[in-house]
């Protein structure tokens, strides 16, 4: 069978196993560790690599390896490899490349997991790591690469904010420097996206989301483009480009061509590591693969309704969900996903943290689980859950960046001016109107969120910078209605205020910043403390403020 002529719904069935007459039309189960033979040579030419066939399953099984095949053959891959979780196919495919005294470049938007794995646990093993805002300028890019830098890592669709990689624009950036690009394309799945199509080099998937579907079994896999020329930087990767010590001299590259990187991730890495899927898990795994198309276009259908009626539900903030025309990566999503994103929607309700929780913990069939993906519709809180793991200094970085990016001196923008769909002003008509209140005017509610953020690793110290914020809405209070607030401000100055004339949600956040002022004011001055202070805002240049806290009150 020309698996090349078959879409990528037939695959999903067809590929990866391939019965012979009289052989088991659904793909067995291998439920064995070894593998018998009749002589010693045959083995031995196993173990050499002269001869292709099974020996031990921590290397190689029969199952997992035909699972692997399909999900090769779905994104156009040259070869895969199952691994135990998708944690471990993101370890396996970066160390299979990177080892002690290398760097590293992967964007902020990841997964929390990945985002420890990177930050925390690489680094004990000598792997320097630098973050970046996928949104960067391409100066900003190209300053991040050092001589030592061997690759560059994203998510096709990151988790949990699902915004979407310019899968093309950076695999161009890693290839002027020589580096491969990895993708993460789990939420995705190669039925929505293929990023080999796009330039990048490596695919990565944990299998325990769509793929599987049914929340059955953990798994990753890494699949190998076959694209990436090793040898064209034979110096950069001699992992790959000269002979391997502890595999009888064997040089991946001159014995395996376009196959090189995957069979050095196989025969040395899971050798050492071997974090293998259990056959069984495959099979299931193999399963959910067979209606991985049908469940793809029913899970973006729905998404698609459900965020809609997000959007135009009073209560709710913001919602995250490419495939809305108001979104800032709608544009990327009709290039990289035109047949939809994913079942996965990221959005925030206007209130406090404890009011999410309050949220999710009075859903009816929508389950709290720590997952996503799957048939099942559930919520979980990254903030209280998957991304717990950030430390003072993240913390206080991830703050910098939005002080940088988002702060104005009337709110909170919902727009970078970095992005290309950045709107802060309004016109005439009501379609421009609709793109500068999502793609850049400020709003004053999340304010108090970021204050309340400030307080929390600052403490004290930002108490001059609150009042900042605060006074900047002298003349608004002073001008207007004793208390009257408007909904929203433009994101450039002047600052004109649009929306409703009076939002109550932004004059209780007002509120709330003065009541936190007031609360750390009247605390002793701090011990010293290894917390860092926020950088301090940037407001207008205002006279003395006159009687804010008074008026605000009334």
């Amino acid at each position: 069978m020309d698996l090349t002529k078959l879409k990528r719904e037939s695959l999903c069935v067809q590929a990866g196993w391939q019965p012979k007459n009289g052989e088991a039309r659904v793909l067995p189960v291998f439920q064995s560790t070894t593998f018998k033979y009749d002589d010693t040579e045959q083995m031995a030419d196993l173990f050499d690599l002269k001869a292709s066939g099974y020996f031990y399953t921590r290397l190689q099984n029969p199952t997992n390896d035909a699972v692997a095949a399909k999900i090769a053959a779905l994104e156009g891959g040259v070869a895969a490899m199952l691994t135990s979780s998708g944690q471990a196919a993101n370890f396996y495919a970066i160390f299979n490349i990177c080892q002690a005294g290398d760097h590293m470049i992967t964007t902020t938007s990841i997964y929390g997991g990945t985002y420890n794995l990177f930050g925390v646990t690489f680094p004990k093993m000598g792997i320097e790591i630098t973050f970046i805002d996928q949104d960067a300028s391409d100066e900003e890019w190209a300053a991040a690469f050092r001589p030592n830098t061997k690759l560059v890592f994203g998510e096709t669709l990151s988790n949990p904010n699902v915004r979407i990689l310019d899968i093309e624009r950076i695999a161009n950036i890693a290839h002027d420097h020589g580096v491969p690009l990895i993708v993460d394309n789990t939420f995705p799945t190669p039925v929505n996206c293929r990023p080999f199509e796009f330039g990048a080099d490596i695919v990565t998937h944990s299998t325990t989301k769509y793929m599987d579907g049914h929340a059955s079994q953990v798994g990753g896999c890494v699949v190998d483009s076959g694209n990436f020329d090793w040898e064209a930087q034979h110096d950069k990767f001699t992992c790959l480009t000269e002979p391997d010590e502890s595999y009888h001299g064997l040089t991946y590259t001159t014995a395996f061509g376009n196959m090189a990187y995957t069979t050095k991730m196989v025969v040395q890495l899971m050798r050492d590591l071997g974090s293998i899927p259990a056959p069984q898990n495959s099979f299931l795994l193999n399963i959910g693969l067979e209606t991985l198309a049908l469940r793809m276009r029913q899970h973006c259908s729905n998404a698609q309704k459900v965020a809609e009626w997000l959007e135009k539900n009073e209560k709710v903030g913001w919602v995250s969900y490419a495939s809305l025309p108001s979104n800032q990566d709608y544009a990327l999503a009709q290039k990289y996903l035109p047949n939809g994103t994913c079942g996965v929607i990221a959005f925030g309700l206007k209130g406090s943290r404890e009011e999410a929780i309050r949220f999710m913990d009075n859903l009816d069939f929508i389950s709290i689980v720590t997952h996503v993906a799957d048939a099942r519709t559930c919520v979980l809180h990254p903030a209280s859950e998957t991304h717990r793991q950030l430390s003072d200094e993240q913390l206080v970085a991830t703050l910098q960046t939005v002080h940088q990016h988002l702060v104005t001196p009337r709110g909170i923008r919902t727009l970078s001016p970095r992005n290309l769909l950045y709107k802060s002003n309004y016109n005439e008509d009501q379609r421009s109107q609709d793109l500068a209140s999502r793609n850049g005017s400020a709003w004053v509610w999340p304010l108090m969120f970021y204050v309340k953020a400030c307080f929390a690793i600052g403490g004290e110290r930002f108490v001059d910078d609150a009042r900042k914020l605060l006074e900047a809405f002298d003349a608004e209070l002073q001008t207007k209605c004793v208390g009257s607030i408007s909904e929203r401000f433009e994101g450039d100055p002047p600052y004109n205020p649009r929306g409703g004339v009076s939002h109550a949600t932004s004059v209780a956040g007002l509120l709330l910043i003065n009541s936190l002022i007031e609360k750390h004011s009247a605390k002793k001055p701090a011990r010293k403390s290894s917390k860092k202070s926020v950088a301090e805002a940037t407001v207008e240049e205002k006279p003395k403020r006159k009687c804010v806290r008074k008026s605000v009150k009334k």
